[in-house]
C-alpha cells in the first residue's frame, strides 16, 4: 500500500510538470502566431498601399494602356486610354477595338494583331482612330503578347500614344521644305524667263497692229492672254520667295478687311453668295505688311466663295490667348480627309483652271509674319483661322498707308 501511494504521487508530479511544460509551449506558439499574424497584416497593408500607388500611376499615366485579347477586344485599360477614346473607363471594357479605327485603317490593325500573334514579339503600328466624340487622330500602338498562368489564354499588353501633333509637324516641315525649294527656284529663274517673254509680247503686239485679218488678230489676242497668264504665274512664284524683305508696321486688321470688302462683295454677288462681317471693335494693332495680308485674305475669301453656290461667307475677328484672330468660314462641302494634308502644297489644286499656288503663297506670307494659319473642316463647311501674335509695345499710331 505504501509503494502504491508513492507511485501515485510521482505520477501526479510528473503530470503537473508535463502539463506546465505543454502550456508554456502552447503559449510560445500562440505568441509566435500572433507575431506572424501582425507581420502578415503589415505586409498586406504595404502590398495594398503599393497596389494603390501602382493603380494611380497606371490610371494617370500620360500613355494609354490597354489589354487586348486575341480577337482585339478590350479586357482592361487605364483612364488615359478611356479619355483618348472619349468614353468612361467601364464602358470600354469588352469593346472590340477595331470599331474605333477608321474604316481604311482597320486592315492595318488586324495585321498588327496577326503579326503579334505569329511573331510573339513586340509589334508597333501607326493608324488613325476616331473617338466617340467623332474626333479623329493618329495613334501609335505597341503590343507585347503575354500568357496567363494556365498557359492557354494569350493577351496583348498594349500602349497607345497620340502622335497627331508629331504627324502634323512632320507634314508642316515637309511643306516648308517644298516651299523653300520653290522659293529658291522662283528667285533664280523668274527674271531669266521674264526677259524673253517681254520680247515675245512686244512682237505679238507689233504683229497685231500690222495685221488686218480678223482671225489673225484673234489668234494673237489668245497668245497675248497666255503670255500674260504665264507672267502671272511667275509673279506668284516670286511671292513664295522666303528671303523677301517685309516692311512690318503696326496696323489694324479690321481696317484691312474693310478695304478689301467692296472687292470681295462684288465677287460674292457675281457668284450668288453673301459675305457677312463680324469684326471685334478696338482690336489691338499687330505688326504686318498690309499689302501681303490683303493678298492672303483675298485668296482665302475667293476660295470660300468658289467652294459653294448661294451660300454665305462669315468673316470674323476676335482675341484668343493674346493673339489677334481672323476667321473666314464658308458653307461649302468641306475638304475631304484624303487631301487635307495637301492644302498649301505648291501646284496642288482642285480647280480646273487653278495654278495650285494660292494657298502656298498664303502659308509662305503667314510664316514670314510669324503668324499661324490653320483650318477646321466638316461636310457643313470650312473655317480658316489666321492667328497673329500680339504683344503690347507701348503707344503707337496705326499706319494705314496700305
Amino acid at each position: 500500500m505504501a509503494d502504491s501511494r508513492i507511485n501515485h504521487e510521482v505520477i501526479k508530479d510528473e503530470f503537473s510538470n508535463y502539463n506546465r511544460e505543454s502550456q508554456e509551449v502552447l503559449l510560445s506558439k500562440v505568441i509566435d502566431l500572433e507575431v506572424q499574424c501582425q507581420a502578415l497584416q503589415e505586409y498586406n497593408s504595404e502590398l495594398e498601399e503599393s497596389r494603390s500607388r501602382y493603380a494611380t500611376v497606371f490610371d494617370h499615366s500620360p500613355v494609354g494602356y490597354l489589354i487586348l485579347d486575341t480577337r482585339g477586344i478590350i479586357v482592361d485599360g487605364n483612364l488615359t486610354a478611356a479619355a483618348m477614346l472619349g468614353m468612361q473607363q467601364e464602358n470600354m471594357i469588352d469593346l472590340p477595338f477595331h470599331v474605333l479605327v477608321i474604316e481604311q485603317d482597320v486592315k492595318l490593325f488586324l495585321n498588327h494583331l496577326r503579326r503579334c500573334k505569329d511573331t510573339k514579339t513586340r509589334v508597333c503600328t501607326e493608324f488613325e482612330i476616331k473617338s466617340h466624340s467623332r474626333r479623329s487622330y493618329c495613334v501609335q500602338i505597341i503590343s507585347i503578347p503575354f500568357v496567363v498562368m494556365d498557359h492557354q489564354r494569350v493577351y496583348y499588353n498594349t500602349t497607345m500614344i497620340d502622335i497627331s501633333n508629331q504627324k502634323r509637324l512632320e507634314r508642316e516641315l515637309q511643306r516648308l521644305d517644298r516651299l523653300h525649294i520653290v522659293g529658291e527656284m522662283a528667285t533664280s529663274i523668274a527674271h531669266e524667263i521674264r526677259n524673253p517673254m517681254t520680247t515675245v509680247r512686244g512682237y505679238l503686239q507689233l504683229f497685231k497692229k500690222r495685221s488686218s485679218k480678223e482671225q489673225e488678230i484673234q489668234d494673237i489676242d489668245l497668245m497675248l492672254e497666255e503670255v500674260d497668264r504665264a507672267n502671272a504665274i511667275i509673279t506668284e512664284f516670286l511671292a513664295l520667295a522666303k528671303n523677301k524683305n517685309n516692311q512690318l508696321l503696326l496696323k489694324d486688321i479690321n481696317h484691312i478687311i474693310q478695304i478689301i470688302y467692296p472687292l470681295v462683295q462684288d465677287e460674292a454677288i457675281i457668284t450668288g453668295n453673301k459675305i457677312m462681317l463680324d469684326l471685334l471693335p478696338q482690336l489691338p494693332m499687330v505688326l504686318l505688311d498690309g499689302k501681303e495680308i490683303q493678298q492672303v485674305l483675298l485668296i482665302i475669301i475667293n476660295n470660300a466663295l468658289q467652294s459653294m453656290k448661294h451660300g454665305q461667307v462669315n468673316i470674323r475677328t476676335f482675341m484668343e490667348n493674346e493673339k489677334v484672330v481672323v476667321a473666314v468660314k464658308d458653307q461649302g462641302h468641306g475638304i475631304p480627309d484624303e487631301i487635307k494634308h495637301k492644302i498649301g502644297t505648291p501646284f496642288f489644286t482642285t480647280k480646273d483652271s487653278g495654278t495650285g499656288l494660292g494657298m502656298a503663297i498664303c502659308y509662305s506670307i503667314i510664316q514670314r509674319h510669324n503668324a499661324h494659319l490653320d483650318f477646321m473642316t466638316s461636310p457643313k463647311g470650312t473655317t480658316f483661322f489666321i492667328r497673329f501674335p500680339w504683344k503690347e509695345k507701348g503707344k503707337a499710331e496705326a499706319e494705314y498707308s496700305l
